[in-house]
């Protein structure tokens, strides 16, 4: 039987712990997005967003397995699989929304401090990836 992992107040805590609440709070926003009334109306027009919904379960389930992750014993290569694959999703994600999608030259400084505060995001899953 694993047991309960001891319990450290350390910064990686905080980190995993406010990131987990972070692709929690994502995932149920994602879902109830998919449910509102403009995105139905969207489907009703041929608008396929199903890689939303499936994005926005993965957040769900990564946020609760990285919470839950602080308080119960989890294998450690189970959290640093979900991690990468957090990694690699939101890496992903800010390169769709960054480069792909590109910047308005006259909102630069907008641009750049989403890209920031979503990098510090990234940062930390690799944090945590590496305990």
């Amino acid at each position: 039987m694993a047991k309960r992992p001891s319990l450290s107040l350390s910064s990686v805590f905080f980190l995993q712990l406010v990131i987990g609440i972070f692709f929690l709070t994502l995932g149920i926003l994602g879902i109830q997005g998919h449910d509102s009334t403009l995105s139905q109306l969207r489907r009703t027009f041929g608008h396929n967003d199903s890689l939303q919904l499936i994005m926005a379960i993965v957040e769900l389930v990564a946020g609760i397995i990285l919470v839950v992750g602080l308080f119960v014993a989890l294998s450690g290569e189970v959290q640093r699989l979900v991690s990468l694959i957090l990694f690699c999703l939101w890496a992903l994600v800010l390169i769709l929304q960054y480069v792909v999608d590109g910047f308005d030259s006259k909102h630069f400084l907008t641009w750049l401090q989403s890209l920031s505060l979503d990098s510090v995001v990234l940062v930390g899953l690799w944090v945590i990836g590496r305990r």
